[in-house]
């Protein structure tokens, strides 16, 4: 029974599982983020007989981009704050079909440094690219605070981006640890997570062309 569970996990059905929180918000990095809303990426640890060297859940949020036949160029994240030295986060970019090893992808480094020394929270994931993709999925089994994320295009210009869904934890009102894969927008709005929303991330859009350059 405890074997099929961690299989369900491993797919990120949607049940209420039970988790173990890794810390509790110990913040050793902030920045002067000019953003006011975030999405606060809780780690999770899953079960340590899981069969897998995975050993903390990767929450995911997907987002649509509205190319118009231009090239992402540019990633900038936003971030608040981090609990860890060091936590990865991947960029993801596909089309029809999501495939990890053959899809373009940017795994980023996130150092307590980078949010220290950051300009209102704003920091340069990569430059110089050259995707064709429309779907991006950002995807990280945090422990940091990610106000907003920002793709720009080969015009140099802010690309516009919708939200689509997302694999997400959250504690629910009755206190337990909820896993959900595919969560849509309605039903994200209505859990009402606050800080722990996935939707944070695109909705200060603006603060990135008026930031401190």
């Amino acid at each position: 029974m405890k074997r099929n569970l961690l299989k369900i996990i491993g797919i990120f059905l949607t049940l209420s599982l039970t988790f173990t929180f890794v810390s509790c918000k110990k913040t050793i990095a902030k920045s002067k983020s000019n953003c006011e809303s975030g999405w606060y990426i809780t780690p999770y640890e899953l079960d340590e007989s899981k069969e897998s060297d995975e050993k903390l859940y990767s929450h995911a949020a997907y987002l649509s981009l509205t190319r118009n036949s231009k090239s992402v160029k540019e990633i900038w994240i936003n971030v608040k704050s981090t609990e860890y030295e060091s936590v990865d986060v991947t960029f993801l970019f596909y089309g029809s079909t999501e495939t990890y090893s053959s899809n373009p992808k940017v795994t980023y480094s996130l150092t307590s440094s980078d949010v220290k020394n950051s300009d209102e929270g704003w920091i340069k994931v990569k430059e110089d690219l050259d995707i064709d993709y429309s779907t991006l999925k950002i995807f990280s089994t945090g422990g940091f605070d990610l106000r907003e994320v920002i793709i720009i295009g080969d015009d140099n210009k802010v690309m516009a981006v919708t939200f689509t869904k997302a694999n997400i934890l959250y504690k629910d009102s009755n206190g337990k640890i909820t896993g959900v894969s595919g969560i849509t927008e309605s039903e994200i709005e209505k859990l009402d997570l606050g800080e722990y929303s996935p939707l944070n991330i695109i909705d200060e859009q603006d603060k990135f062309e008026s930031r401190n350059k």
